[in-house]
């Protein structure tokens, strides 16, 4: 995948069918104007970006009850 990163903005584009199918149903985007959540994630103990991730309504779901 090719990674383009703006000013504002974050753009993933696909270079083969795998990749494709990835986009589709690991992040669900499979429609025009499918939008997907990011989650910031910081470094343990520190306000510091570790990363940015995606994650399934039954993700998240278990993710508040954890907390």
């Amino acid at each position: 995948m090719k990674l383009q990163v703006g000013r504002y903005s974050i753009s993933i584009y696909p270079e083969n069918e795998v990749e494709e199918a990835y986009i589709e149903e690991v992040l669900g985007l499979k429609e025009n104007g499918d939008s997907v959540k990011l989650f910031r994630e910081n470094v343990v103990g520190m306000g510091l970006v570790h990363c940015l991730t995606t994650r399934t309504e039954e993700q998240e779901e278990y993710m508040e009850e954890v907390v």
